[in-house]
């Protein structure tokens, strides 16, 4: 018996990795009002499955009735675009390529998911353009640098395939010594018709690797621009920190001692300015992300001992980056974190800060933005920007 299948003349399906972006109390809504602002070539009116790759969450929006999540498997995106026949044959594809490799080492199931899970993604937008009258729109983010999936190499006749580069810090930190080069996959060039990126600083560093089609959008943080509204006090001023907390086994830069270093970096300097302008600032603390059973502890616990003795407020990692950064007289970020760029755009003053190291190489301004590595060189670029 076939399954009800849908039909439609404008279809968009997005796909990451980073759930924390896509959804918010439960909802797509304001990542639906991102992708609808006039800056984005897409479709106002379309029908839209919102997946979120590696999570068990697809998001249907009908144009006829109210935007909600709803929480299934691909599975579900599946049945809806073709029938309960097509999921046996690709069971059995999937069983018989593990048997004709099976001198390969023995698979783990969640392999044997993931290769289904990539089977029916291609299938399910195969099934979309076998429909005369339909037009597929592909995006996806730079998670998916690393997986690349086989169904962007689709014919480009009805199906616009777009990368949006949610996020800025996507260029690696040399160590010393190092010599910068080519650090994305020759293949993103060829997978994408478009690339969609914050600034003219990214889109000249997609170029120097290879990349010419990408069109400069401002900031991408998956909601509406329009959220922010200045709250600022004109007695305590506030500093926003955008942090990067460290994870274990600790990755590249971002080790829990260089973190340790930066943030108590920046909030003595905060601490300093506020001494020498004798006015009270208020530290505001953003973690990139939710923690984690891989987050470093001994990290957690530093952060904890701050915020009790009351020298920093931690908000929550889900907080409007449009609103916080409304509220906060200056940012300071961790190299190299997006929400700076951000704050820039905003006309909020801005800048990365760090300790000096003698195993990386920082360099001077980033984006358009100064790099401050001393403790007294950032009190005094925060006074600068307080003192009225």
């Amino acid at each position: 018996m076939r399954v009800f299948r849908r039909k439609t003349q404008r279809l968009l399906l997005l796909f990451s990795l980073t759930r924390e972006q896509i959804v918010r109390n439960n909802s797509t809504l304001e990542l639906e009002k991102f992708l609808s602002e006039s800056r984005f070539p897409f479709g106002r009116n379309s029908d839209r499955y919102i997946v979120l790759s590696r999570f068990p969450i697809v998001t249907f929006r009908d144009r006829y009735r109210e935007r909600r999540l709803r929480t299934m498997t691909y599975l579900g995106l599946f049945l809806r675009l073709c029938s309960l026949q097509d999921v046996i044959h690709l069971l059995r594809q999937v069983q018989e390529h593990r048997i004709v490799n099976a001198r390969a080492p023995r698979p783990r199931f969640v392999d044997y998911l993931l290769e289904f899970e990539e089977r029916m993604i291609n299938e399910c937008v195969s099934i979309v353009l076998r429909d005369p009258g339909s037009r597929l729109q592909l995006v996806t983010t730079q998670t998916f640098i690393a997986k690349r999936p086989t169904y962007l190499q689709t014919q480009k006749e009805r199906c616009e395939r777009y990368m949006i580069w949610y996020s800025t810090n996507s260029v690696p930190i040399l160590k010393k010594g190092e010599i910068s080069q080519i650090y994305l996959p020759k293949e993103l060039k060829n997978l994408y018709d478009h690339h969609l990126v914050w600034d003219q600083y990214q889109a000249e560093e997609l170029e120097s690797q290879g990349i010419s089609n990408v069109d400069v959008k401002g900031a991408m943080v998956f909601v509406p621009r329009t959220s922010g509204v200045s709250r600022r006090s004109q007695r305590v001023k506030t500093v926003t920190i955008f942090d990067v907390t460290p994870v274990q086994p600790s990755i590249g830069y971002y080790t829990r001692e260089m973190c340790e270093g930066n943030l108590k970096l920046m909030i003595v300097a905060c601490e300093e300015a506020s001494f020498q302008l004798a006015r009270q600032i208020s530290i505001v603390l953003k973690p990139k992300r939710s923690y984690s059973n891989r987050t470093d502890g001994d990290y957690i616990t530093l952060i904890k001992s701050f915020r009790k003795i009351g020298r920093v407020e931690v908000v929550r990692p889900e907080t409007n980056l449009y609103r916080l950064v409304a509220e906060s007289n200056a940012v300071i970020s961790v190299p190299f974190t997006s929400p700076a760029i951000l704050a820039r755009e905003v006309g909020v003053p801005s800048a990365f800060a760090c300790t000096e190291s003698k195993e990386w190489m920082i360099p001077n301004e980033h984006h358009g933005l100064p790099v401050i590595r001393s403790q007294r060189a950032l009190a005094d670029w925060l006074m600068e920007h307080l003192e009225a």
